[in-house]
């Protein structure tokens, strides 16, 4: 889906049961997140970040940061707590607006509406530290990395940017590997000369009636090697790789932890 039918399952989703879009656990489904443990999750998971980054040797300045695809500010103020100021930034309104009432910081805590596939809203060199999890994954490839060069640009020099995306689905080890079988039509229309797309749908692709429009994500994954070699060619320093679970065991999945020259 394009970024304007994005927006709309995501608003979509914001309005109806925005804690556990965000974080989707089946049992929490129809609005059963307890609000203080789902935020709890938030400063844990940044805590844990940035142990993971001074582990590797990086050096984290604490002025501004951002959290690309906030929602409901989860981890925008689990940042905010820590740096000088915090930004957090999503597609949909519906979750902009529960992230503001859910704001505990006042000033220190931004956040920010962005339609758009590029960070134009911030000007080069503006963040210390940006921050995005299981959100790059849900929109195509031609999205996803344009936002990274859009990272790349707003990041300080030295600065650290850690995000996560899957890799491919996992082969299972009942099933033929596909590598071996001959692509079908549906197969080759997904792919692209630079980047090959896996894309799970949860409901029908045929588009619902606006009476009965029910939300849906959508995976997408984007080779390691590809990655990698993308990074290279924005003139990324690749600080390290690290296997992560996000998407589920389904998918092989990686957090990437760059810094800009």
């Amino acid at each position: 889906m394009n970024l304007d039918e994005l927006q709309k399952h995501w608003q979509k989703f914001g309005e109806e049961d925005p804690l556990w879009a965000i974080l989707a656990i089946p049992e929490m489904k129809n609005n059963n997140w307890d609000t203080e443990e789902f935020f709890r999750r938030g400063i844990l998971e940044i805590a844990e970040t940035i142990n993971r980054i001074e582990a590797i040797g990086a050096k984290l300045n604490y002025g501004r940061a951002l959290d690309f695809g906030c929602g409901v500010g989860r981890l925008t103020q689990a940042l905010a707590a820590r740096f000088d100021e915090a930004h957090g930034v999503d597609i949909a309104p519906s979750m902009i607006e529960a992230a503001r009432k859910f704001n505990k910081f006042g000033d220190k805590c931004n956040y920010h509406l962005n339609k758009k596939d590029d960070l134009s809203l911030f000007p080069d060199n503006y963040f210390d530290f940006i921050y995005s999890v299981i959100v790059l994954q849900h929109m195509q490839p031609r999205y996803s990395l344009k936002y990274i060069q859009e990272f790349l640009r707003v990041l300080q020099p030295g600065g650290v940017l850690v995000f996560q995306l899957p890799s491919e689905p996992k082969l299972q080890s009942d099933q033929p590997d596909k590598r071996k079988i001959k692509p079908t039509r549906l197969m080759m229309r997904f792919k692209r000369p630079f980047h090959t797309i896996y894309q799970t749908i949860r409901h029908r692709l045929n588009p619902a009636p606006p009476s009965t429009f029910e939300p849906r994500m959508e995976m997408y994954g984007i080779p390691k090697d590809k990655l990698l070699a993308f990074l290279a060619q924005n003139k990324a320093t690749v600080l390290d790789v690290q296997i992560d679970s996000w998407p589920g065991p389904s998918w092989n999945s990686y957090m990437y932890f760059v810094s800009s020259s």
